[in-house]
């Protein structure tokens, strides 16, 4: 990772112990007094996640203990004896499931936790009368300590007297001897456990190292173990414990009976004070009923239950975090503001935005550290693109938020993944549910206009027929050399009128029809219409106009829903009702719906575009022909994304351009080259994408992009008419 120097450890995710007292100020002073106040002997420092909590303890801890000499050091590496007057607990719960957990058995597993850090990480020679078997590792002074003491004695004058007759050579060997038997005896005795018996309210049972042993889940712990903790507090000089994320169980009880061991702690003669980090919220209780409380309940139990409470002034912002993002990214010199060369920063839209959703400290770091290790390990081509570093830093936000989906991206169960591949059905979907109303009013139209016309197309036929008999009578009737009879087909009648309309036959004829029958001016342009099977009428012409205007607005309506981004589409999505998601969902997978509507970062990255199907291109290889140049992967990345053009793109490497477009199955509305329309039109692809670049030109009104493909490519003269003809109808 490229990061300054002097601000090296700012990703490091521990506490920090490196604070000065002045940096500490006021806490310090709070501190010093309410530790040398012999009645506090419960302290809690209250604070929200990330606020600096164990940074300040360490820190204090820390510059207390330096100030009380150095001479502890060297006696604890000599002897292992711990020499701190502090203990820090540590009991992080990231991984708490109480589904099948009861309160009791929880509080438990913290006991036995508690337990084991306080008494089994101590060196078991500093507590030679402790009755837990523990492992002894001899330490290699004390072995040899012993051993020099044998050699040494042989030099007194009696033992010299008796051993006058060794010379040198046996001295060595029995100097090797007796180390190597030293250790061996060391190493014989560091496994031989010294077993005892201890009353507990579960009868007698062997007190060894297996805390986790289904009888002792049953009681207490501190109970069990009392008269050790307090052989282990007497015999050591901790007088101090600091209790961390005791919160994030979510169990007050064990609370009380820490403070209850306190007590009793005190009682036995020892001066020991607990101190508790710790969220505002923990004596808060959600399964009380509400009138069985009152507001000022949780702060009441919390005042009662400590002797201080030192409060931490948050370190940031609640309402935003940008500042946060600032920092951490300016300690980045790749990616630094100071990098003039490359000026990859992050847009301030981006980390404004992301400091309303994403708080913690340790997450940002982590973010931002992955996001600086990425950027160098991307080829530089991708960043000419302004927007580039937005993309990466989105899709870095993505991997560490989603970590799940994320991973389920290489087994194809990727909510995100199938998104991103079946973003032309998922189009379709939102195309189908935008007109779904102006479908079903065109269908309406269409029954009604069919309705009216079946109406309209009897009555005319029994009209003619009846006229037609009248004309015929008994004997039929000539005209134009065909006799026609009565009781026909409706196709013979049909025939009759037609002639008859069309000006066909003798006047004579035509008068011998007239003196019998004469049709009405009214009706004559209607009969008309419908023996030539073009039935118009005034109702049927107004709901015909409808119609046809409903279809114009359909194909607008497309053709808008194709013009717009993924994040304008899912902009279009989370701004709809419940009925038009529904209609969506009928069309696409539902779960994928669901998922992008409520996960709130994820919805955000998507609306503004920072995550789209290039976002493959961020987290993994490249996966478009290598030999293509920055500029047309770029084109494809931009098409593949739906991201329209607004300039037209000549390409170099045309046909492994064409290939990439084939692999991808994009619409080519977006891939706005005139290369890559010559190449449809020479290669006969079909028509439907040359259709859809057409429309893309037309929305553009950008006719010199036809008269370049007609000029520069030579196009065959009636290609380029049916180009023309496509493009203006």
């Amino acid at each position: 990772m490229n990061i300054n120097k002097e601000n090296s450890k700012l990703f490091t995710l521990y506490p920090k112990d490196n604070l000065t007292d002045e940096q500490i100020k006021p806490y310090k002073e709070k501190l010093d007094l309410a530790l040398s106040d012999p009645k506090i002997k419960n302290l809690a420092i209250t604070g929200p996640y990330d606020s600096g909590k164990s940074s300040l303890l360490q820190s204090y801890f820390k510059n207390r203990e330096f100030k009380r000499g150095k001479i502890k050091t060297w006696i604890r590496k000599l002897t292992g004896k711990n020499l701190q007057e502090y203990e820090f607990i540590n009991l992080p719960n990231f991984f708490e499931n109480t589904e099948n957990n009861a309160n009791n058995t929880m509080e438990n597993n913290i006991e036995q936790s508690i337990v084991k850090q306080l008494l089994f990480t101590e060196n078991p020679f500093c507590f030679p009368y402790s009755r837990i078997n523990r492992l002894k590792a001899y330490p290699i002074w004390r072995v040899l300590s012993i051993d020099l003491l044998l050699f040494f004695s042989l030099l007194f004058q009696p033992v010299r007297n008796m051993t006058k007759k060794w010379d040198w050579q046996f001295y060595f060997i029995f100097g090797i001897f007796l180390v190597l038997i030293s250790f061996w005896i060391a190493h014989i005795f560091s496994k031989i456990s010294i077993s005892a018996k201890i009353k507990a309210p579960v009868g007698e049972s062997e007190l060894d190292t297996n805390l986790d042993n289904t009888e002792k889940d049953k009681t207490d712990l501190f109970s069990y173990f009392e008269d050790e903790l307090i052989y282990y507090f007497k015999h050591s000089l901790v007088r101090i414990v600091i209790f961390e994320d005791l919160d994030r169980f979510n169990s007050p009880q064990i609370f009380q009976k820490l403070h209850e061991l306190n007590e009793n702690l005190n009682q036995s003669g020892i001066r020991i004070k607990f101190i508790y980090t710790l969220k505002e919220s923990v004596f808060y209780n959600t399964n009380v009923k509400r009138e069985n409380s009152y507001e000022n309940k949780a702060a009441e139990n919390k005042s009662k239950f400590f002797d201080y409470v030192l409060p931490i002034f948050p370190l940031h912002s609640f309402q935003n975090s940008k500042n946060k993002w600032y920092k951490a990214l300016n300690c980045c010199d790749f990616i630094s503001k100071n990098n003039k060369e490359l000026s990859l920063y992050p847009s301030k839209k981006l980390i404004h935005n992301l400091g309303n959703y994403i708080f913690d400290n340790r997450e940002i770091l982590t973010i931002v550290s992955e996001l600086d290790i990425f950027a160098q390990k991307l080829p530089m081509d991708m960043f000419k693109n302004s927007n580039a570093i937005d993309k990466l830093l989105a899709t870095i936000v993505y991997k560490n938020i989603y970590p799940n989906d994320f991973e389920d991206i290489t087994i194809g169960k990727s909510k995100i993944d199938y998104l991103m591949k079946n973003i032309t059905k998922f189009y379709n979907a939102v195309i189908y549910a935008n007109s779904n109303e102006i479908t079903a009013k065109i269908n309406s139209l269409n029954t009604e206009i069919t309705d009216i016309n079946r109406q309209i197309t009897l009555s005319i036929r029994n009209y003619l027929n009846t006229k037609y008999d009248q004309i015929c009578g008994t004997y039929g009737f000539i005209l134009n050399g065909t006799h026609y009879y009565s009781n026909t087909d409706m196709q013979t009648v049909n025939n009759f009128w037609k002639s008859y309309l069309d000006g066909d036959g003798s006047i004579e004829q035509r008068k011998r029809i007239s003196d019998k029958f004469e049709l009405e001016d009214n009706k004559k342009s209607q009969i008309a219409s419908y023996l030539n099977g073009d039935l118009q009428t005034f109702d049927i012409l107004k709901l015909t106009n409808t119609r046809d205007n409903l279809k114009i607005d359909l194909q607008k309506n497309e053709s808008d829903i194709n013009a717009k981004s993924l994040g304008q589409i899912i902009d279009l999505l989370n701004k709809s009702d419940d009925s038009f998601q529904e209609k969506v969902k009928q069309k696409f997978n539902a779960s994928v719906i669901e998922y992008i509507m409520n996960t709130d970062i994820l919805r955000f990255l998507l609306i503004n575009d920072y995550l789209d199907t290039t976002f493959y291109d961020y987290i993994s290889p490249g996966s478009f022909n290598s030999s293509l140049s920055a500029e047309e992967r770029e084109f494809l990345r931009n098409v593949e994304s739906r991201n329209p053009t607004l300039s037209n793109i000549k390409l170099v490497h045309k046909i492994k351009v064409l290939e990439e477009l084939e692999n991808l199955e994009v619409d080519y509305f977006y891939a706005y080259s005139t290369d890559v329309l010559y190449l449809l039109c020479e290669q006969n692809k079909r028509d439907t994408k040359i259709q859809s670049l057409l429309n893309h030109i037309k929305k553009q009104k950008d006719f010199e992009f036809l008269s370049t493909i007609i000029d520069d490519f030579n196009l065959d003269r009636a290609v380029a008419i049916k180009l023309l003809n496509n493009l203006f109808t």
